[in-house]
């Protein structure tokens, strides 16, 4: 009686241990998963903000020239600004 118990009592303790490493693995996946989301998330954050700052400098600029400046004057004036401040993002442009 006592031998029936205790192999049931390590079989449960070894099915409990199966299922901790595939908690763990599962965590360690989850945690690649938020890992990437979070640099996508950081690089869509600073292409925003970048997209942001262009286009209030931009027009700042553009309107200090021109009252009603057109899409070409305007687009020429954002290239400008990006090639200026050797911006990263103006390279990536064209890419997504």
């Amino acid at each position: 009686m006592n031998d029936a118990v205790t192999r049931r009592i390590f079989s449960k303790l070894d099915n409990l241990k199966t299922l901790l490493e595939k908690v763990k693995k599962n965590q360690e996946d989850m945690k690649e998963e938020i890992k990437t989301i979070k640099e996508e998330v950081a690089i869509l954050s600073h292409d925003q903000a970048c997209i942001d700052a262009v286009i209030i400098k931009s027009a700042q600029d553009l309107l200090e020239k021109k009252i009603y400046p057109n899409y070409d004057e305007f687009k020429e004036s954002a290239e400008f600004f990006l090639r200026e401040s050797d911006n990263e993002f103006f390279s990536t442009l064209g890419s997504k």
